[in-house]
């Protein structure tokens, strides 16, 4: 058993982290989740990273001495050549060197990497960009996270800053982001701000006790628009106009094969799609507004880790992705 090559992926995100186990095929052999912030476990950190990962391994049947890498996926900003989360504001983490600490606890080689940037590879691997040259992601989750495929290849910029569309400025003086600046798309589009601005909305409307505004969501805000709330609508609204002018710098600057959309708040592209593509299109020159290509992304919830189990192997030569077309 132990010959064979076996590999972990993990993906860190806002609300949960999960783990996948892969054979040297790609195939997914076992699937663990479990919640970022556990009210039994306490906030995530390195050793609960690890355990996951062996929780993974084990529920695929194998021994630890069977996995050959570990990739990790995490938000950014990262320092992708030192294995180091600079800072997620969610996870409140500074400076935390993830790739030293895990290979501590577990013995093996690990590989971080951006979790935009696994969603994009992905997406251009198997998903919507599959076939194409170049594509644009972003992620719509708790926050915002993007990632570039140039020319065929993960393009992560001097500084691994690439595809941080979450921070792109759409209003100047706007809304407070939690990077600290003001009128990031973050501030307007990513779950967690989108249920604040609801809050905020519905607070002086007399609908809701304090309890209940306090627990509106970005899914409750979804299904008010789905039931046709105005003021869920203009929300939504405001969520397509706000991602239009970010669609627009990226395909004015890079001119992508395609815009891919994805995470878990892009549940709701419907209620937004529309004013996003008329926002777009009002600021690109004329011959990029007529072939303008955004796709929902095709791969599951699952995908992050997957990628990230894949980089991990490929980083060391464990896998090549010629070998699996």
């Amino acid at each position: 058993m132990a010959e064979r090559a076996f590999h972990v992926g993990v993906d860190i995100g806002g609300t949960k982290i999960a783990g996948v186990a892969c054979d040297d095929r790609g195939a997914i052999l076992s699937q663990v989740r479990d919640r970022t912030h556990s009210p039994t476990r306490g906030d995530l950190s390195v050793p609960r990273i690890a355990d996951l990962v062996r929780e993974t391994v084990a529920s695929a049947g194998l021994p630890m001495d069977a996995v050959r890498a570990v990739g990790v996926c995490a938000p950014g900003p990262l320092d992708v050549a030192s294995g180091t989360v600079i800072r997620v504001p969610v996870l409140k983490w500074t400076n935390v060197p993830v790739r030293a600490l895990l290979e501590s606890e577990l013995g093996v080689p690990v590989v971080l990497e951006n979790d935009g940037n696994a969603a994009a590879y992905g997406e251009f691997l198997h998903g919507a960009g599959k076939g194409l040259r170049s594509l644009a992601f972003i992620g719509l989750g708790t926050g915002i996270g993007g990632g570039l495929v140039l020319d065929g290849s993960l393009y992560r910029g001097r500084h691994d800053h690439a595809g941080e569309y979450g921070h792109l400025c759409v209003e100047k003086d706007g809304r407070r982001c939690a990077c600290g600046n003001t009128g990031c798309l973050e501030a307007y589009a990513s779950g967690t701000s989108i249920a604040a601005i609801a809050r905020e909305a519905f607070a002086g409307t007399g609908r809701y006790d304090a309890d209940a505004l306090a627990s509106l969501d970005c899914r409750a805000v979804e299904v008010l628009a789905k039931e046709g709330d105005p003021i869920a609508l203009s929300i939504w609204d405001q969520v397509g106009r706000k991602l239009g002018l970010a669609v627009s710098a990226l395909v004015q600057s890079l001119d992508p094969d395609l815009i891919v959309i994805g995470g878990g708040t892009s549940r709701a592209l419907g209620l937004f799609y529309d004013t996003m593509v008329d926002s777009a299109k009002r600021q690109m020159f004329a011959v990029l507004a007529n072939d303008l290509r955004i796709a929902a992304a095709r791969l599951g919830e699952s995908a992050g880790a997957v990628v990230a189990a894949f980089l991990a192997a490929e980083a060391h030569g464990l896998w090549k992705r010629e070998d699996h077309p």
